[in-house]
């Protein structure tokens, strides 16, 4: 029985390595817009840093951290090991076959369900915010790179995050 805890707690962890990874598709240099594999579209003025980017790099999308920056995340290219920062133009294809939507909501225990089968826990200050969630509300996870709640659920629909972890 341990074993089998073990084996699908790697099964977790290697899924969410992946559902986090996403991928850069294309630059449109005069619009300023980075679009990833969900179809989802990023806006950045970073030219001189998308410009060494190449299809099939892998992005995390992170929460800006920088006080006073007019960006609400960070796109981080693996290969480059560069961020800019950048907001969300565009939500992801709708219901398409790399993107991710809210099937179910429970505001009570503060637990997410997507459509992918995950089912994410809440931060408890982040809750509140769980109201204006609706279901198939289309999501992007993206890396929170703090402490117990390590992942972000992008509202692409509301264009909002919340921390969260898998239950």
């Amino acid at each position: 029985m341990e074993e089998f805890k073990q084996h699908r707690r790697l099964s977790l962890m290697l899924f969410l390595l992946l559902a986090c990874a996403h991928t850069f598709m294309d630059w449109d240099k005069e619009n300023g817009l980075i679009a990833i594999e969900d179809g989802s579209l990023w806006e950045t003025s970073s030219e001189e840093v998308v410009e060494n980017w190449k299809p099939g790099d892998q992005i995390t999308i992170k929460p800006d951290p920088t006080w006073f920056s007019s960006y609400h995340y960070l796109l981080s290219n693996q290969r480059e090991n560069a961020d800019i920062g950048a907001d969300l133009n565009q939500a992801p294809l709708p219901f398409g076959i790399f993107s991710n939507w809210v099937i179910q909501i429970d505001p009570l225990s503060g637990h997410i369900y997507l459509q992918d089968g995950t089912m994410w826990c809440v931060h408890p200050k982040d809750q509140y915010d769980l109201r204006q969630w609706m279901q198939n509300d289309h999501v992007i996870i993206g890396r929170a790179d703090s402490g117990y709640y390590p992942y972000i659920l992008i509202n692409a629909d509301l264009d909002e995050y919340i921390r969260a972890m898998p239950y």
